[in-house]
């Protein structure tokens, strides 16, 4: 039990680790994919309801995978954004060894 509390607190959720950096991708994966289909989904039962043609379909049709691509690099970022590094030495710009 401890080598498996020990794995999830120092390994799992550690995004610096490869098995955190693998499940905090499949997380925020999970959770985009989720909200693209909610809003897909909500716009197709919008347009759906819409008797009266208040709503443009076309503006809606157009938009819809614009906010789903914002969604997907809003979530997805951080995943290949979360490498450390190292800092900044303005007296020496490149850290040549």
């Amino acid at each position: 039990m401890n080598i498996l509390i020990h794995f999830v607190h120092h390994e799992l959720l550690n995004p610096t680790t490869g098995s955190g950096a693998l499940f905090y991708g499949a997380l925020f994966f999970v959770i985009a994919s989720a909200l693209g289909t909610f809003l897909r989904r909500g716009v197709k039962k919008l347009l759906k309801l819409d008797l009266h043609r208040h709503i443009d379909r076309t503006y809606a049709l157009f938009i819809t995978p614009l906010v789903q691509i914002a969604i997907y690099v809003f979530f997805l970022n951080p995943i290949f954004t979360s490498h450390p590094r190292a800092p900044f030495n303005r007296d020496r710009p490149f850290n040549w060894r």
